[in-house]
């Protein structure tokens, strides 16, 4: 997923959680990360994130051990009061059988 990052605030933390769905809307994985423990590429060594400065959200979860299926990836991501939501679907297949 990928998701544009814009913090208003000087002293609230961006926290961002991505999140892996079942097909029965159960959470399966989950990763949850702030601004200032370093998820937003280019930012001083401080961890301070400047108000209006936008970067990306860049995750790596691993798919490893997951069913065959339907998921839902949920992206959220909030400051103070402040959240949003994304989601997309994919469909998580068996290494071993051949795709189209």
């Amino acid at each position: 997923i990928y998701a544009p990052l814009a913090v208003r605030g000087r002293n609230t933390p961006a926290t961002v959680t991505l999140q892996i769905l079942d097909r029965l809307d159960r959470v399966v994985r989950t990763l949850k990360q702030t601004a200032a423990s370093g998820l937003v590429g280019g930012l001083p060594s401080t961890g301070a994130v400047p108000p209006g400065y936008a970067r990306y959200v860049d995750f790596s979860l691993a798919l490893d051990g997951l069913a065959p299926g339907l998921y839902r990836l949920r992206l959220v991501a909030s400051e103070g009061q402040t959240e949003v939501v994304r989601e997309t679907g994919i469909v998580v297949h068996n290494s071993s059988s051949p795709r189209n």
